[in-house]
């Protein structure tokens, strides 16, 4: 089986691609490529959450993530705040 492994690195996304026998699980393709998951980062086949023991299907995508830094929810509102004061100055600026 063509199987891929994706870490998120501070320097950018680590890709490797390998070759593993039917039958074979998350543990296997980690061990393949040597990366020990860390206890703040998750695991996941093409983005759906999957455990080491989960059974790996042809060209599956195993992700490594680390935890989130920041609620999503958060981050929206933060961003959309942040907009809203952008707008409330350029339109103050523009009326002078």
């Amino acid at each position: 089986m063509n199987i891929v492994v994706v870490r998120q690195q501070p320097k950018g996304l680590e890709k490797r691609e390998i070759e593993l026998p039917v039958g074979s699980c998350v543990a296997d393709a980690l061990k393949a490529v040597a990366i020990e998951v860390g206890e703040q980062e998750a695991i996941s086949i093409w983005n759906e959450s999957a455990q080491l023991g989960s059974v790996l299907e042809n060209n599956d995508r195993v992700e490594i993530s680390g935890a989130l830094i920041v609620d999503p929810k958060e981050a929206r509102r933060l961003r959309a705040e942040s907009r809203r004061a952008t707008i409330t100055r350029k339109r103050r600026h523009a009326k002078t």
